[in-house]
């Protein structure tokens, strides 16, 4: 029996043969070069124990010492090695003189820069010293509002802290703060005197602390000058709160001032009755009326009144560019817009000079 192999298969035995016999030279050449120079698993150990032993330990950082375990105190090397980097130690620092330092350690984790790891390093680490201030002889200062032979009681709900001084006779005092100066001018006691502005010790006087019992009994100390009334003013009114004295007083400074009493009724949350029950207590003054000046003033500025719409004012300054300036106030009831009720309630808030 006889075989037969063609080209193809012919070239490919040698190919194959070829391939082993470059495999067995490889081996026999690695072998050759390499066994001369190979190191035994027991000779690696040998070699490995000394760096082990004694070399690594001459790599180890050394245990950083903090000088001070107060962190206020720490430099840029003390935060650095609890691991920040160094923009990091600058935001720190830069957080620390913006908080005028650190009291506590909320103070100090509050910085974004510190996560749990940092945290869990510094509460081994850092401890605040216990600063005692020194107290400092603090000034208080007063200014006088009565004096009388007996007790006035009438001052005792008027002011949130009263204080009096008790001899021969009995002398009253205010803290010296705009809030309680601008309170006192508006009550019935205040005639214009000067406020002088007294150092007194608190512990030499005595004081009377407004009852808290019936928050809407309020009772003025005189009647409520409108024009003039800051919110602490109103506020000694019962049924007028912080929000609605708000309220009120910037309504007054957009009309430029009340002219009667009546007109309160248009501030929001100022109800008839509400106005009956205080009109008593209400006094107006109509002389110091800030005015629209109709000959000069732009559209802009007058449409900034509440009495007058982007119509009205369009309207004025429309007249007056046609017929030249009014020369006298009812020449503005020639408007279509501006009728009788109308002209009445801006007469006063108008002028041509």
């Amino acid at each position: 029996m006889s075989y037969f192999y063609t080209s193809a298969q012919r070239r490919g035995v040698f190919l194959l043969l070829f391939l082993l016999s470059l495999l067995v030279i490889y081996r026999f050449t690695k072998d050759a070069i390499v066994g001369s120079n190979s190191i035994s698993v027991i000779e690696i150990q040998h070699l490995k124990a000394p760096i082990l032993n004694n070399d690594l330990q001459q790599f180890k950082k050394p245990k950083h010492i903090f000088k001070d375990r107060d962190p206020n105190n720490w430099d840029s090397i003390d935060w650095e090695s609890i691991g920040l980097s160094k923009n990091q130690v600058q935001t720190l620092l830069n957080y620390k003189d913006a908080i005028g330092g650190f009291k506590k350690k909320k103070d100090l984790y509050k910085c974004y820069v510190l996560n749990e790891f940092h945290k869990n390093k510094l509460d081994e680490i850092i401890l605040f010293k216990s600063v005692n201030k020194k107290k400092k002889n603090k000034k208080n200062y007063f200014f006088e509002i009565h004096k009388s032979a007996s007790p006035n009681y009438t001052l005792n709900g008027q002011y949130d802290t009263l204080y009096y001084l008790k001899d021969s006779i009995i002398s009253y005092y205010l803290s010296f703060n705009l809030s309680n100066i601008n309170q006192f001018k508006q009550s019935s006691i205040y005639n214009e005197q000067k406020i002088k502005k007294i150092a007194l010790s608190k512990n030499q006087m005595k004081f009377i602390v407004k009852q808290k019992g019936n928050k809407n009994f309020k009772k003025p100390l005189g009647k409520i000058k409108m024009n003039v009334a800051d919110t602490t003013a109103w506020m000694t009114i019962s049924g007028i709160g912080p929000k609605r004295a708000r309220t009120i007083v910037n309504y007054r400074n957009q009309l430029g001032g009340f002219v009667n009493k009546s007109q309160l009724l248009e501030v929001f949350g100022i109800s008839q009755e509400l106005f009956d029950k205080i009109n008593p207590l209400l006094e107006i003054d109509s002389n110091n009326i800030a005015k629209i000046n109709i000959n000069n003033d732009s559209k802009d500025t007058i449409k900034k009144h509440p009495y007058f719409n982007w119509n009205l004012a369009n309207a004025v300054v429309n007249y007056r560019d046609q017929h030249g300036v009014y020369k006298s106030l009812s020449k503005i009831k020639e408007i279509h817009l501006v009728n009788d009720d109308l002209y009445r309630k801006i007469a006063p808030y108008i002028s041509i000079n």
